[in-house]
């Protein structure tokens, strides 16, 4: 293109922006790959170059498949022309959620693209690379998240020898999940809830006693197991019972840097 086609060019490059985040926003894999050039090529931090339009579609399509787009914005910062190729770069921002676990995605980023003039006089995607603006998570004290995990721990004993099902349902995220040995899972607080408080109607702990094993952490997930020990009594008499066994227990770390039971697992080691 000749120079004074730039602002031509420019205006073709924003309208493309335009379909780009429309097409985002509707999860339309068609109306997207019809932005690109068929030898196009996606340059992802992380991850190998993405080549030709069939692929493309393979990344799209996947990404689109798992992810509900929110809010997308991108601000052309400046276009610059030379024959039959463009090169744009600015800013952009994505605000989406995890399809399957609801979980917030959010990216804000820099973006440098080259288009290629097709023989028809569009323009085309030909390359895009991307990466983020906001600095790498640093890297997780496990030793702390371990202690908060035991601090939880202890908060769910003392809850429980107090017969404070309100106290102990604290620990817990809405979204959490129990599953106890013999019965259907419980899916939600309201229903983890129901449950523990009709047992501490009837029942009363005399001890209860969790030793934390091994803790793992992974992004907001941490994945804590070990062995627990306690003793209950029918309020309305009878001989105490003993239950000793085992669990498996996904936290979560909150916004506020707290972690709650997310998934919780467990069994007896009595035959």
């Amino acid at each position: 293109a000749e120079e004074n086609d730039v602002d031509a060019v420019t205006a073709s490059i924003l309208t493309t922006w335009d379909e780009y985040v429309a097409s985002t926003l509707t999860n339309d894999v068609d109306r997207r790959l019809a932005l690109w050039a068929e030898d196009g090529v996606i340059l992802r931090p992380g991850k190998a170059p993405v080549e030709g339009k069939d692929a493309i579609y393979e990344r799209v399509n996947g990404s689109f498949s798992r992810m509900i787009y929110e809010d997308m914005t991108i601000d052309n910062v400046e276009v610059e022309v030379s024959g039959d190729m463009a090169f744009a770069r600015g800013t952009y921002t994505v605000q989406a959620m995890v399809e399957e676990t609801g979980e917030p995605s959010f990216t804000d980023g820099t973006y440098m693209s080259i288009f290629k003039r097709q023989a028809d006089g569009t323009w085309k995607l030909y390359r895009d690379m991307t990466h983020s603006n906001i600095p790498p998570t640093p890297p997780t004290d496990v030793n702390a998240v371990a202690e908060a995990v035991d601090a939880i721990w202890r908060e769910y004993e003392a809850s429980l020898l107090a017969g404070d099902a309100d106290r102990w349902i604290a620990q817990w995220m809405d979204e959490g999940v129990q599953m106890p040995p013999n019965t259907m899972p419980r899916v939600g607080k309201e229903t983890i809830y129901a449950a523990v408080s009709g047992f501490l109607n009837d029942f009363e702990y005399t001890d209860f006693v969790i030793e934390n094993e091994d803790v793992e952490v992974n992004g907001d997930l941490a994945f804590a197991r070990g062995t627990y020990a306690a003793t209950f009594v029918a309020k309305d008499g009878g001989d105490p019972v003993n239950i000793e066994g085992k669990y498996m227990t996904i936290l979560r770390q909150q916004e506020d840097g707290s972690w709650k039971l997310y998934r919780d697992i467990f069994n007896s080691n009595v035959p």
